[in-house]
Parts: C-alpha cells; sequence; structure tokens
C-alpha cells in the first residue's frame, strides 16, 4: 500500500540558462572593473615614479642663477654662497635655506629667492648701507649703523667720503660686528646728518661722557648716549649756523633742549 511505497527525493529545480548566463556576464563585469582598477592605480604610481624621475633630471636642473640689487657683493660670491653651484634640481631647490646663506655674506641685509620653472632660481637683495668707517692697523673698515663690517680695505683705496671717522678701532672681519659696547657709537654715526657730519674729525666712545665727535675747528660735541638723537642732531645743527662752536668750545648736548658751553 501507500504505507510501503519509497518517499521521493524533492529534485532540485535548475536555474533558467538566460539567468546564469545573466549571472556570469555580471561576475565577469565586477572582474573587468576590478581589474580595470588594479591597472589604474598601477599606472598612476608609474605615471607618478615618471614625473619625479623627470622632476629630478638635468630637464629641471638650477641652471640659472639671476641676482638683483647686488651693487658691491658680486654675483659669483652670491652663487658660492647659494649653495646651487652643482646645479641641483629645482625642485630640491629649499629657497629658505638659500635665503640664510646668502644673507650670511658681509653687504646682504636680506635676500628674496624665488625658483622659475624649468631652470631658474632668482635672488634679490637688500644691501646694507655703511653709516661709517674705523681704521685697523692700516685697514679700512666700512660699517653699517649695526657694527656689522661690510668690507676691509686698504686705507689708500676705501672710499670714506659721507661717513663717520670712528677713529682707530680693533675690527672683527668682514660679516662680523663691532662689540655691543660700541653701539652707541654706530647709533649716532647713523643719526648724524650730512652737513653736520662734514665737520666731524672723529667720532668716539669717551667712558666718562659717553659718545662725543671733534670737530674740524676744533670745538668738541659730546652726545652722551644714543637717546633723543633726532633733539641732539636738531641742536647740533643749530649750533653750527650760529657758529658758536669754535675752537677749544666744548658742546654738551646730552640734555638737547639745554644744551651747555663751556671753554
Amino acid at each position: 500500500g501507500a504505507a510501503g511505497r519509497p518517499t521521493p527525493r524533492p529534485t532540485r529545480a535548475r536555474p533558467e540558462p538566460r539567468i546564469r548566463e545573466r549571472r556570469q556576464q555580471v561576475a565577469r563585469h565586477a572582474g573587468h572593473r576590478r581589474l580595470a582598477f588594479v591597472m589604474a592605480v598601477l599606472g598612476a604610481i608609474g605615471a607618478s615614479f615618471a614625473v619625479i624621475a623627470v622632476m629630478h633630471s638635468s630637464l629641471f636642473a638650477a641652471r640659472h642663477l639671476v641676482v638683483d640689487g647686488n651693487r658691491h657683493t658680486p654675483s659669483a660670491a652670491v652663487l658660492a654662497a647659494s649653495g646651487l653651484a652643482k646645479e641641483p634640481p629645482l625642485i630640491n631647490v629649499n629657497t629658505s635655506a638659500v635665503a640664510e646663506r646668502v644673507e650670511a655674506l658681509p653687504w646682504v641685509k636680506g635676500a628674496t629667492v624665488s625658483r622659475h620653472w624649468p631652470q631658474t632660481v632668482q635672488i634679490i637683495l637688500t644691501e646694507r648701507v655703511p653709516v661709517a668707517y674705523a681704521t685697523d692697523h692700516g685697514q679700512v673698515a666700512l660699517l653699517d649703523v649695526t657694527g656689522r663690517v661690510l668690507t676691509d680695505l686698504p686705507a689708500s683705496a676705501a672710499a670714506t667720503e659721507g661717513l663717520a671717522p670712528l677713529g682707530d678701532l680693533v675690527t672683527p672681519l668682514p660679516g662680523r660686528r663691532l662689540a655691543p659696547r660700541e653701539a652707541g657709537l654706530l647709533a649716532v654715526a647713523g643719526a648724524l646728518p650730512e652737513a653736520s657730519l662734514s665737520q666731524v674729525t672723529v667720532l668716539e666712545q669717551n667712558s666718562s661722557f659717553g659718545v662725543e665727535a671733534q670737530l674740524r675747528d676744533g670745538a668738541m660735541v659730546i652726545f652722551g648716549s644714543s637717546g633723543e638723537l633726532s633733539e641732539k642732531m636738531i641742536a647740533l645743527a643749530t649750533l653750527l649756523q650760529d657758529k658758536v662752536l669754535t675752537a677749544k668750545v666744548r658742546a654738551d648736548l646730552r640734555v638737547p633742549a639745554a644744551p651747555v658751553l663751556t671753554g
């Protein structure tokens, strides 16, 4: 009977051929997309390495140096200080580091460095202005207002017109500064107007009175410290205009509103 019959096994439904084919197409498409993505990534990496290689090649080397604003500093000295003589890749040029090296040159106050593709580096200099000179063993050192030695020349070759004469001082090598104790002396030298400067034969640091100036006619002017320099220069110009600074007269301008004349 029915109880003795074996239970029939359920038959698996076979997928429709079109559905099976569609699934295979989707799988192939997903594989193609993955392959395309991998190839794109590998291509981008390869292109990046190629670009890096080209940027570090001689095609983009720092071969041309353009220097502007260098009245006293030779371009060859700028090139040597910049570190660009070996023509490094332009992409490797650190403009801040180049500027710092160039600013160590004696005359250079500031340097602006820029890269211009494919092969040029431009350096624009701001040079220091000499305000005084000092004599040291037959050599004349030109100094800026900070006391920095700009150049060291034989006395016979030094152009000192328009500069305050500081007399004999021990001066360091070009690029270095006078001792801090001379700061007031340089400040007065930088503040002297041209008309008054032409009357000064020597500007010195006196241990008792501070900065003082010997004038051509023999008069002595005491400035003291570097404070109130504008007022002191006005007082000096007034005394010179009034022609009261004659031989053996000493003018004390430490209180510029009330100059004291003795002698």
